[in-house]
């Protein structure tokens, strides 16, 4: 092997030594950007999975206040029936005592005539 053989030998391994440098630095630069995005998602997925965590107790606080509140409309949705079943027993009870009343009104107005009309005149 001549010199200038030689020479061109050790120009190709050094260029390709250079060439393997530098894409071993591209790659350690790859590497590091990679391990900072990560890095953030790894904090996004925590932040995310503390905002779920929270949500779910949000959700399950309007839930239970919302069964709450149906329970509450429940209970006054069957207070107002007993309190419709309790004034139709009023009306009925009211109608019966206007025609005990009317009843009564009639035997007196025939008794009071009758008494008028037999009598001395109510003197």
């Amino acid at each position: 092997m001549t010199n200038e053989e030689l020479e061109e030998l050790m120009n190709f391994i050094i260029i390709r030594q250079e060439r393997m440098v530098s894409q071993q630095e591209r790659t350690v630069e790859q590497q590091q950007e990679h391990d900072e995005r990560l890095a953030r998602f790894e904090r996004s997925y925590a932040v995310l999975v503390k905002l779920l965590e929270k949500h779910d107790a949000q959700i399950i606080a309007v839930t239970t206040d919302g069964n709450k509140a149906n329970r509450a409309i429940e209970d006054l949705a069957t207070i107002a029936i007993r309190n419709d079943e309790t004034v139709a027993g009023h009306d009925k009870q009211i109608a019966e005592l206007r025609d005990s009343i009317n009843n009564l009104t009639r035997t007196v107005d025939r008794y009071i005539t009758s008494r008028g009309n037999n009598g001395d005149g109510g003197d």
